[in-house]
């Protein structure tokens, strides 16, 4: 549960952040409401489309429409269309995953629902299966299914 609490503020709190690293920012259309991208040079790169979208890590940006999760690259492409229930950061090339979750409010948090891990080419490449999945780093993340916790490898193979 804490490891969905802080994915979920983090995507809340970065609509207005961008990484040095990063030329893209999300932005909001004035009069539509509607969230794109922008370059440092304020040039609209992605229209405004999405009714969320979140800053770039390791170049890829989370989109929310219509109640599920894609992802942008650098480019403004539309690389993962929405069609997760809710979706993490990338980190380490991968990126959590969910269908089947949904938000509490009363709670702040996402709850249910199964989660795996995709790439940046939206390639599934750990099955969506585990009950909790935090972010990878330096190339393990902690993972809990059914009540017990554990780090994967980016394979999805538990570490001993």
């Amino acid at each position: 549960m804490y490891t969905k609490t802080i994915i979920t503020l983090c995507l809340m709190l970065s609509g207005g952040t961008t990484f040095q690293a990063q030329r893209l920012k999300p932005f909001k259309h004035e009069t539509y409401g509607y969230y794109g991208y922008k370059d440092d040079k304020g040039n609209v790169v992605v229209q405004p489309l999405f009714e969320y979208a979140g800053a770039l890590t390791e170049g890829m940006g989370t989109v929310y429409n219509g109640g599920k999760y894609g992802f942008v690259d650098s480019t403004g492409k539309l690389v993962v269309s929405p069609k997760y229930d809710f979706a993490g950061f990338f980190s380490d090339g991968l990126a959590a995953v969910n269908i089947g979750a949904r938000y509490n409010d009363e709670q702040q948090q996402m709850l249910g629902g199964k989660w795996g891990y995709i790439d940046k080419t939206g390639k599934e490449v750990i099955n969506v299966k585990f009950d909790e999945a935090g972010d990878f780093r330096n190339g393990k993340a902690y993972v809990n299914a059914n009540g017990k916790y554990f780090y994967i490898d980016k394979t999805g193979r538990e570490i001993k």
